[in-house]
């Protein structure tokens, strides 16, 4: 019983947003601006309360918003977007009207790029997982044949991913 209450101690501790070294430092301004300049939604300003609940501070919700609209200054940028997308990362709709289009249209393209990776990946996996199959001496005629074919048309469709990235990776060269 004891070493459960200490897991469960162990993994709510991990959940927590700030230290009490942060909490205790006051530089509000400086929290928010970090957590626009890294996509945060303001959710994270009542994460970082309940953090700094437990240590008896509070925090100033005005300094926090502040930084965190200067660092989402830095965040919105299409190049940013790209990138963000491009990483297959999320985007939590946190860019101000004005901002956001252009971030969006980028992110999108960019998480295209992503997608394509993704499933060139998957094909190269189940690629290599045919081979091992067909390494097998104890394999029917049947099998071997189905397999050849799987392996085939993967490799037709790895082709075509390829000649999708290139096109998008020459378009994204392009707008620059």
């Amino acid at each position: 019983m004891f070493c459960l209450g200490l897991l469960l101690l162990l993994a709510l501790s991990g959940c927590a947003t700030l230290s009490e070294t942060d909490c205790r430092s006051g530089d509000w301004y400086g929290v928010g601006l970090q957590d626009g300049e890294n996509g945060q939604s303001l959710s994270r300003l009542s994460e970082h309360r309940e953090a700094c609940s437990e240590f008896g501070i509070n925090i100033d919700g005005e300094r926090y918003r502040q930084g965190r609209d200067q660092g989402l200054l830095k965040y919105c940028t299409p190049e940013n977007g790209a990138r963000v997308g491009r990483s297959g990362g999320s985007y939590g709709n946190v860019c101000p009207a004005g901002l956001d289009a252009e971030f969006l249209r980028q992110y999108r393209f960019g998480y295209k790029i992503f997608e394509v990776e993704q499933a060139l990946e998957q094909i190269d996996s189940r690629i290599a997982a045919i081979d091992s199959e067909l390494a097998q001496k104890d394999l029917s005629d049947d099998k071997r044949r189905q397999l050849r074919r799987e392996r085939d048309d993967l490799e037709d469709e790895h082709d075509d991913r390829e000649r999708e990235l290139r096109v998008l990776d020459a378009v994204d060269l392009l707008r620059r």
